[in-house]
């Protein structure tokens, strides 16, 4: 139910209630009103502060090992990415802990992972077979850098374009 609406000085406001929420607008353009929106508070979205915006949650298709590339299959569940041209491609992000057969887990796509036994040296660290992570380019196949090192302990994830190797 709109309470009230207010046009001074050039601004709009109006009071909107709908059960216990109750929203308060205002419009002001310049020397003109332009227009107002009316609407109704809608429920509380989740903490943005306690999760990661890029992170997929996916079940596992098999045990999986933390810190491991890996990529969602034709199942819409987590394997480990591959140097393969049907997995390079479809790499989504790094576990960032051992997820469980069936079990629901984390890959980072984008973002830090910080790992207390990680001994990196700084710059690329490449996709290799199984998901594992190295800074050893291959040499055939495809070359997909997925993170960079930005410390001996912590990684920074994003996910390049694979390059095919001649």
């Amino acid at each position: 139910m709109i309470k009230g609406v207010q046009i001074t000085q050039k601004i709009i406001k109006a009071e909107i209630t709908s059960g216990a929420r109750k929203t308060v607008v205002s419009v002001k353009s310049g020397n003109r009103v332009k227009g107002y929106f009316v609407g109704v508070q809608g429920p509380a979205g989740r903490d943005g502060a306690a999760e990661n915006r890029f992170d997929f949650r996916a079940v596992a298709q098999s045990n999986l090992s933390g810190h491991r590339a890996v990529r969602l299959n034709a199942d819409g569940k987590f394997e480990y990415a591959a140097l393969t041209v049907d997995s390079v491609f479809e790499t989504c992000g790094i576990t960032v802990g051992a997820i469980s057969q069936n079990q629901t887990g984390v890959a980072r796509s984008v973002g830090v992972i910080d790992e207390g036994s990680w001994a990196w040296q700084t710059g690329a660290i490449f996709l290799a077979a199984d998901g594992i992570l190295t800074q050893t380019p291959p040499t055939s196949g495809y070359l997909l850098e997925v993170a960079r090192a930005i410390s001996a302990t912590k990684i920074l994830v994003s996910i390049k374009q694979p390059i095919k190797l001649l």
